[in-house]
C-alpha cells in the first residue's frame, strides 16, 4: 500500500504509557518515526520512551526502522520540499534558485534528523534553477509576485532579468497601491454609514428628550396646581390653632412627590443632555476621520499616477 495512504489509514492511536505488548511486537515503526516527526515531537526522547516501555514487556523496539521513518519524513521537513523523495537536493537547489535565495545550509535543520546535505547534488540543482531564474520573464515574474532581488544572477544575464523584474515589481507595486486604494474608499464608506447611523441616533436622542421634557413639565405643572389648590383650600378650612388634618399630610406627600419628580426629571434632563454631547462628539471625531481618509485616497491616487508613469516599458 502506497505510505501517504497509510499515513491517512493508520490513526496515531498510542501513546508511550499506552503501549502493550502487542503493540510493540506489530508496530510499523517505520511509520511511526514518520508520525512523530510529523506531529513535531522530539523523535530520541520518543524512541527512548519506546525501547523503555517494549523492554517491559519483554520485546524490543525495531530501531532502524524507526530511524528510517524518522529520516524519510525529516528531509521534508529540514529541506522544505513537499515531493523531496521525487526531486532529491537538486530538486531543493532548484527550489532555493527559483525562489532568489542565494545558496544555503541545510546543516542546522537537517542534523537533527540525521541527515546530511548533498552539496554536490544541490550545487548543481541550484546552478540549474539559475539559468531558468535569469531570464527576463522569471523576473517579470518574480518582481510582479513581490520577490525581492538580491543579485543572484551573473553579469552575464542579469540586464535580462532586470529588465523583467523592474516591470513586474512596477506593477506590483501599482497593484498594491490600488489595493490600499479600495481599502482606504472602503473606509471612508464605512465612516459615512457611521456618520449617518450616528445622525439618526441623534436625532432619535433629540425627540426622546423633547418628549420627555414637554411630558414631565406638563406631569409637574399639575403638581404644582394641586399643591397650590389644596394649600390654599387647607388655610381657608383650617381653624386657627386647631391640630394638623389630613389636609396637611396630603399637602406633606404632594410637597415630596413634586421634589422627587423635579429631582428625577433634572438628572433625566441632564443625562439627555450628555448623550446628546457625546455622540455629537462622536460624529465630530468620525467626520475628521472621514476628512483624513479622504486626504489620504487623495494621496494614495497621486502614488498610483506615479507608479504607473515610473512603469518601465520594455520592448
Amino acid at each position: 500500500m502506497n505510505l501517504l495512504k497509510l499515513l491517512f489509514i493508520v490513526p496515531i492511536l498510542f501513546s508511550c504509557g499506552s503501549l502493550s505488548k502487542k503493540d510493540c511486537e506489530t508496530m510499523d515503526w517505520h511509520l511511526k518515526g514518520i508520525q512523530d516527526v510529523q506531529k513535531n515531537r522530539k523523535w530520541m526522547s520518543m524512541l527512548g520512551s519506546y525501547k523503555q516501555k517494549c523492554n517491559e514487556h519483554g520485546t524490543s523496539v525495531d530501531e532502524d526502522r524507526y530511524i528510517e521513518g524518522v529520516k524519510h519524513q525529516g528531509v521534508i521537513k529540514c529541506s522544505g520540499l513537499s515531493n523531496f523523495h521525487v526531486l532529491g537536493w537538486r530538486g531543493v537547489g532548484n527550489k532555493d534558485a527559483l525562489n532568489g535565495s542565494e545558496m544555503k545550509s541545510y546543516y542546522a535543520t537537517c542534523s537533527p534528523y540525521r541527515i546530511k546535505a548533498s552539496e554536490s547534488l544541490y550545487k548543481a540543482g541550484y546552478t540549474n534553477g539559475l539559468t531558468n531564474f535569469c531570464t527576463k520573464k522569471s523576473g517579470y515574474d518574480f518582481g510582479f509576485k513581490g520577490g525581492k532581488y538580491i543579485g543572484t544572477c551573473s553579469r552575464t544575464n542579469e540586464r535580462s532579468f532586470l529588465a523583467g523584474y523592474e516591470e513586474g515589481e512596477g506593477y506590483y507595486k501599482l497593484n498594491s497601491l490600488e489595493d490600499n486604494l479600495r481599502a482606504a474608499k472602503g473606509k471612508y464608506r464605512s465612516i459615512i454609514d457611521q456618520i449617518e447611523s450616528k445622525r439618526d441616533e441623534l436625532l432619535d436622542t433629540r425627540r426622546k428628550r423633547d418628549h420627555f421634557v414637554i411630558e414631565k413639565e406638563g406631569y409637574l405643572r399639575g403638581l404644582e396646581e394641586n399643591l397650590y389648590e389644596l394649600e390654599r383650600s387647607r388655610s381657608k378650612l383650617r381653624p386657627v390653632g386647631s391640630t394638623t388634618s389630613n389636609s396637611d399630610s396630603r399637602v406633606l406627600d404632594l410637597r415630596r412627590k413634586l421634589l422627587s419628580h423635579r429631582d428625577d426629571f433634572a438628572k433625566k434632563k441632564k443625562d439627555y443632555i450628555e448623550d446628546i454631547a457625546d455622540i455629537e462628539n462622536e460624529i465630530n471625531t468620525l467626520k475628521r476621520s472621514a476628512r483624513d481618509t479622504q486626504d489620504e485616497i487623495n494621496d494614495i491616487n497621486i502614488e498610483i499616477n506615479r507608479a504607473k508613469e515610473s512603469i518601465p516599458r520594455q520592448a
